[in-house]
């Protein structure tokens, strides 16, 4: 306790320090999609170390024949990867109904995620860590960080203090593509497909 003062008093900035945003490409290839458009979501970064705050964020928009998809990736530290909260801060209260009325899902080697629609569109959203797979609730994503603490390719960054000893850090995935008189099921599998194919390449923007 006392070299813990100690330190405190002569470096004042520990506890502090600022957060870097993630800095994202203006482009990421999704195979079978073409890229149409994308820009920033975010236009003065959070710095400041403070829970929940959002540092970064990038939309594209993708062109598949008839089909579009909307993805928005949103880069949240220190959090704890509420997914439902995130909905609740930037989306109205239809958007969030339809949240509650959605299903969490699974899939093999990816993880967790949750798909829901409106009357006009569905979405799929999940929260993406720097290691292991994507989660929806807090529990998911608490369990999924506490597992990769002792991961091998994470034990000697956290041992030279170049990464924390839990992963703190939420991308916020959020898919939507228009129903265009489909079911909302048929636009799921879409989503699906995506998101499966995207993730690789969003967990390696950390």
């Amino acid at each position: 306790m006392l070299i813990v003062t100690a330190v405190t008093v002569i470096v004042p900035e520990v506890g502090r320090r600022e957060m870097s945003p993630l800095r994202f490409p203006s482009q990421i290839t999704l195979a079978g999609w073409n890229l149409e458009n994308s820009e920033p979501l975010v236009d003065e970064p959070e710095t400041e170390l403070s829970l929940h705050r959002l540092r970064s964020g990038q939309e594209y928009e993708y062109q598949q024949g008839d089909n579009e998809i909307a993805i928005a990736l949103r880069l949240y530290s220190p959090t704890f990867g509420n997914v439902e909260s995130y909905v609740r801060r930037i989306y109205g209260s239809s958007h969030r109904e339809a949240y509650r009325e959605g299903e969490d899902r699974y899939l093999s080697g990816i993880g967790n995620y949750r798909v829901f629609h409106d009357e006009e569109t569905a979405y799929l959203t999940a929260c993406v860590a720097p290691e292991g797979e994507s989660t929806v609730s807090v529990s998911d994503y608490v369990n999924q960080t506490n597992a990769t603490v002792f991961s091998p390719q994470g034990v000697i960054p956290r041992v030279l203090a170049q990464r924390s000893l839990r992963e703190r850090r939420c991308l916020w995935v959020h898919l939507s593509t228009p129903l265009q008189g489909e079911s909302p099921e048929a636009r799921e599998e879409v989503l699906e497909e995506a998101f499966e194919e995207g993730f690789p390449k969003w967990q390696r923007l950390f």
